[in-house]
């Protein structure tokens, strides 16, 4: 009987925890994609790609092209959007 109460208490822990990994997640995505929009707004490039992957296997689609690596894409939007406006 005494090990079908740790079992218990093991699976009841167990199953609470993804839930709080799962929260926990949703707000560190959450603030990343807010502090991007922050420096959007501000015309910080560089400020907004901090919310990339840096990584030569960062793959970013747009318009119809891709572009391969984080500072390919940085360069991109570098051209892209040479200034706030």
């Amino acid at each position: 009987m005494r090990y079908l109460y740790i079992i218990l208490v093991f699976v009841i822990f167990s199953c609470t925890s993804p839930q709080k990994q799962q929260i926990k997640s949703k707000k560190e995505i959450k603030a990343v994609l807010m502090q991007q929009q922050d420096f959007w707004n501000q015309g910080n490039i560089k400020g907004y790609m901090k919310g990339y992957f840096k990584s030569d296997s960062l793959r970013f689609a747009s318009g119809g092209k891709v572009t391969y690596g984080w500072e390919t894409t940085l360069n991109r939007y570098s051209n892209g959007y040479p200034d706030k406006e």
